[in-house]
């Protein structure tokens, strides 16, 4: 189980899932984790490959097989190396893809950041092949948010869902999805999407270069806080993708973050349990040696109010409406909050479009999730 900042919340890694906790530790100090001594049961090598390609760690596959960390039939390795040059097929493709979007974003003048897949690969890992991604997530400031969606759209992007209402995405939301683009204004939607202050997320940056091309994204401890966000309420379920991209990164030589003042940073974003789930689930994912990091985040205790934002977000009952409704007090002014309640209660037509049958459905979907908030209260 992870400590007080996450308890009861998460749905745990198993102990059957050892051997792909395993890799996804390759690389990582401190690490108590091993590998067997025979090749794997093919039924279990089948089920170690299908995790892995969920947890996007085909390049870390790849190593242990090549590095004889993980021992295999000839057979096996074969469709490890074959995974992995597929995933890094497809990471070429979307490579080629960022750089002709910057390129559309830039002759607009539209300033963007690369966020989570293509810079932790070029700045988090020794090397880029070890970390594979599925899709391009793009930052933008709120202000221009329109104008990068305009772009996107002019140039043939379709987006997957309508917003709310015009003028709620760049105000309120955390972005939208083109097919394999996720456009951003913020690190999350909800309450911790709020909370964070987008002109302390533009005071600085950090560059890496894909094929002679300087590109920007988050400065270092900026990029630990949101693979923390990534890693911890991202997704109801546990992936060691995230967890191995903020270990990794907090144990590169060199890698500039910067604890003391990421906290500090994570204090002022209202976000310090998001940290500390983060951080609890990481070591225990890779059963990690105790660090003052890992103490502090064993020992850290949320409040109700943050007990409550993390129920929003992992657990399976909740959603937008949930989330929305403990969201609102971070929201500053009479107007803002009137603005934000109008148009989650009264949404555009199109907004439905592959989500509801109709508001109604939406009203009492939304009306069930703030009653089952309500009433289990804070979680223990």
């Amino acid at each position: 189980m992870i400590g007080p900042a996450g308890a009861g919340l998460e749905r745990e890694i198993h102990a059957s899932d050892r051997w792909v906790r395993a890799v996804a530790a390759k690389g990582l100090s401190g690490s108590s984790l091993d590998f067997p001594e025979e090749p794997l049961d093919p039924s279990v090598w089948d089920e170690l490959v299908e995790t892995v390609r969920l947890h996007r760690l085909t390049g870390l596959l790849a190593a242990v097989v090549h590095d004889g960390d993980l021992p295999t039939t000839p057979e096996q390795r074969d469709q490890a190396l074959t995974e992995h040059a597929r995933a890094m097929h497809r990471c070429l493709e979307l490579e080629a893809d960022l750089l002709s979007i910057a390129d559309l974003l830039e002759d607009r003048g539209i300033r963007h950041r690369v966020l989570k897949g293509p810079a932790f690969a070029h700045l988090d890992y020794p090397d880029p092949a070890l970390r594979s991604f599925i899709d391009v997530d793009l930052l933008v400031r709120g202000e221009q948010y329109d104008a990068a969606v305009d772009a996107l759209t002019s140039a043939g992007y379709e987006r997957t869902f309508q917003e709310l209402r015009p003028g709620f995405d760049r105000r309120f939301g955390k972005g939208a999805s083109f097919h394999h683009i996720d456009l951003h204004r913020s690190f999350a939607m909800g309450p911790y999407g709020l909370t964070l202050d987008l002109d302390d997320v533009w005071r600085s940056a950090d560059r890496f270069e894909i094929a002679g091309r300087s590109l920007e994204t988050l400065d270092p401890d900026q990029r630990f806080l949101h693979a923390c966000y990534h890693a911890a309420i991202g997704k109801s379920d546990v992936r060691l993708g995230p967890l191995r991209d903020l270990v990794g990164m907090l144990q590169r030589p060199g890698n500039g973050v910067h604890i003391d003042r990421a906290l500090a940073l994570s204090a002022r974003w209202q976000s310090t349990a998001v940290i500390a789930r983060a951080v609890n689930l990481a070591w225990d994912a890779f059963a990690l040696t105790e660090t003052p990091l890992s103490r502090w985040a064993r020992d850290f205790s949320p409040s109700n109010r943050d007990r409550q934002a993390l129920r929003t977000y992992l657990d399976r009952d909740m959603g937008e409406a949930a989330r929305s409704y403990v969201a609102i007090r971070a929201i500053p002014g009479a107007r803002a909050k009137a603005a934000f309640a109008w148009a989650l209660a009264f949404p555009s037509r199109s907004y439905g479009a592959g989500r509801h049958r109709d508001h109604q459905r939406r009203w009492r979907a939304a009306v069930r999730q703030v009653i089952a908030l309500r009433r289990r209260g804070q979680p223990s």
